[in-house]
């Protein structure tokens, strides 16, 4: 897997760090404080936002990884990783900060068999923490199920946590 750019560790980190710290706001609507859930920290890497110079295709923010990490007492444990097959082009900010090239991703597995993997690790009590929820969820995997056809809705039906909106 293509490792993201510097600059979106620092905002990954603080998403898992701050999973950690406060679980007790985190826990599940219905579910007893003391019950079994997982904190999980998910990280996207997109092919771009839209750049008129040099478009990202198929479309604009197309996965082209996703990794997903428990959050625990002491840091995390990767659950999940995966680059993304599909991105033709990457805009002119992913080429300047990333070296993954479309190249690159020509093996990795589709977008579907990567949602497919990711689901059936999942439990439906698990909390989904993204330092930008509305763009990780929403832009980036939801808007890619649906241009996709690709059922994703346990993963997006998880209970959000936001680090940018939340804290």
């Amino acid at each position: 897997m293509a490792l993201p750019a510097p600059s979106s560790y620092v905002y990954f980190w603080r998403s898992i760090k701050m999973a950690v710290s406060a679980p007790a706001t985190l826990v599940p609507d219905g579910v007893a404080p003391c019950a079994s859930y997982r904190l999980l920290a998910l990280k996207t890497q997109t092919n771009g936002m839209d750049d008129e110079d040099f478009p990202p295709l198929p479309y604009s923010n197309f996965p082209t990884s996703v990794a997903v990490y428990v959050a625990t007492a002491s840091g995390s444990e990767l659950l999940y990783a995966s680059d993304i097959q599909g991105a033709t082009q990457m805009n002119a900010w992913v080429r300047r900060h990333s070296s993954t090239t479309p190249a690159d991703l020509e093996a990795a597995p589709p977008f579907a068999q990567v949602m497919r993997e990711l689901e059936e690790l999942l439990h439906p009590s698990d909390v989904l923490v993204c330092h930008n929820s509305r763009h990780d969820r929403t832009v980036v995997l939801a808007h890619a199920a649906q241009r996709e056809r690709v059922d994703a809705s346990t993963l997006l039906g998880l209970r959000p946590y936001c680090t940018v909106k939340d804290p």
